[in-house]
């Protein structure tokens, strides 16, 4: 599956004009730490992330350095795969889609990628997500399973699919009763599994919103 048939969420577009305050808001609105840069062209210049802006009190976008935006980008050819790898080896909650000349096209939120991993069977129970990289060959339910239960968790829904990109290896989707999987990561980790992603989207937006809440107090001090 490629990046053009994921449905995607309105994610707020920042301009060279914008002040570092706006920007803080925007991302408190929309629940993100990074948001797109473009110019008037619609050019994609880059991801501002909240972290290097978080305690600036006044200044624009435009004046700050190069190296503090992330360039990274991907095309709407892309497939799902690649899309959750890069996330996570970028480190980033909001994927820029660009068209081939560099003109930004919208943005893909780790949200969205949880929506399409969960599907509509997964919707109706709580729980949080996993997906996993793994050589086709090596695809077995019942291990999964087995390490899932040995760190006390019940996967309650599982997917698999090639990986477009790597005909030799699968993505496998999983979902289990924990909300908090950082010991079940642990766990498949040490078998030598490759994860490309978890939801841990309650936790990054709760904290988003405690440090926007203190740059406002300190603001008005």
């Amino acid at each position: 599956m490629r990046i053009a048939q994921l449905e995607h969420s309105t994610v707020p577009e920042v301009r060279w004009g914008d002040s570092f305050q706006l920007v803080k808001e925007m991302m408190f609105d929309a629940r993100l730490f990074d948001l797109p840069v473009v110019d008037s062209s619609g050019l994609f210049k880059g991801i501002i992330s909240f972290e290097p802006i978080q305690e600036k009190k006044s200044g624009k976008v435009s004046q700050m350095a190069a190296d503090l935006l992330n360039s990274f980008y991907m095309n709407e050819e892309d497939s799902i795969g690649r899309l959750l790898e890069q996330m996570r080896i970028q480190n980033i909650g909001c994927m820029p889609i660009c068209n081939s000349s560099g003109h930004y096209l919208y943005s893909v939120t780790a949200v969205d990628l949880m929506r399409w991993i969960e599907g509509e069977s997964m919707l109706a129970q709580p729980g949080a997500v996993m997906t996993i990289r793994m050589p086709t060959h090596d695809y077995s339910p019942a291990e999964l399973a087995r390490i899932a239960e040995s760190n006390r968790a019940l996967i309650m829904n599982l997917r698999m699919h090639d990986d477009e990109d790597a005909p030799a290896l699968c993505l496998v989707h999983l979902k289990f009763n924990l909300l908090d999987l950082s010991q079940l990561v642990s766990g498949y980790e040490r078998f030598g599994y490759e994860i490309l992603y978890v939801s841990h989207e309650t936790r990054r937006e709760e904290w988003l919103r405690d440090r926007y809440s203190s740059l406002m107090r300190y603001l008005e001090i």
